[in-house]
């Protein structure tokens, strides 16, 4: 994004250039074409320098400014989205790597991952081995945005922003290993996963516009607002990111990962009473 910030490193031979096409510095006057009294005269050589040496100053600071904001976008060196991570737009979702899918009701077929891989619960798995395990994230979406107020004040935030909850289905794990448990029953629970990873993405979304403008960077540059942005907004993504754990511990904890029926039932009520009451607020 174009900075608005001033480039203070060209204002001295802007100065230079006016007071050289005046002849008020650097020798004998030079003769210059009729201007009127609002309009400055810049020799045009030394224009033309000026001209290069900004438009160099422009790269440098938008190379700065990708750099920095790429530290704060917060993507995983494979392209996965680390949880919360941050999106420029919803259309690089299809570009993520994985079969990533938004919020919906899952099926058995949404389990393709050929290997359990990574799995750390939270309590012992009722008859020691998981009958199944999603992938669920929560991304949030916005733009990178700095302004200078005034000479020396510039700030850093992220406009539009939304979350949005995510599952990548070639992480997602179903045991082939035969087991008493219906699956629909399995499915259930696994949904619920999703259902409180949709959740966490509704509240995030109903403060979200009031988090673009509290969670802001501020320096002396671009480069300084951008870094003290990225601080913050690191530190509001671990916030969201621990509460969202947290909350699938309780419940994996609570239902034994599926395995008490009247608990399961509880937090299957629980949580579609949840999704109804912040539908109306879902963008």
């Amino acid at each position: 994004m174009p900075l608005r910030q001033p480039l203070p490193s060209a204002l001295p031979r802007l100065l230079s250039a006016l007071l050289l096409g005046a002849g008020l510095v650097g020798g004998a006057p030079r003769p210059v074409a009729p201007a009127s009294a609002d309009e400055p005269v810049i020799d045009p050589d030394l224009a033309r320098e000026l001209e290069g040496e900004m438009q160099s100053d422009r790269a440098e600071e938008q190379a700065r400014w990708e750099k920095l904001s790429a530290e704060w976008q917060k993507l995983s060196e494979d392209g996965t989205p680390k949880r919360l991570a941050c999106l420029k737009s919803e259309d690089e979702i299809s570009r993520l790597q994985g079969d990533v899918i938004p919020y919906r009701e899952l099926t058995r077929d949404d389990f393709r991952a050929r290997q359990m891989g990574e799995f750390h619960p939270v309590i012992a798995v009722p008859g020691g081995r998981p009958r199944a395990h999603v992938s669920v994230n929560v991304v949030c979406v916005g733009q990178p945005h700095t302004e200078a107020l005034a000479p020396g004040r510039v700030v850093a935030e992220m406009q539009g922003l939304r979350y949005v909850a995510l599952l990548d289905r070639d992480g997602s794990w179903w045991s082939p290993e035969p087991t008493p448990t219906p699956e629909l029953w399995i499915l259930r629970h696994e949904q619920g996963h999703f259902d409180l990873a949709e959740l966490s993405a509704r509240r995030l979304n109903r403060e979200a516009a009031d988090d673009g403008a509290r969670i802001r960077g501020q320096g002396a540059t671009a480069a300084a607002a951008v870094a003290d942005f990225a601080t913050r907004w690191a530190q509001h993504l671990t916030a969201a990111h621990q509460a969202l754990e947290d909350l699938e511990d309780q419940y994996d904890r609570e239902t034994a990962h599926g395995t008490i029926p009247k608990v399961q039932t509880r937090w299957f009520e629980r949580i579609q009473r949840e999704l109804a009451e912040t539908r109306a607020d879902t963008p």
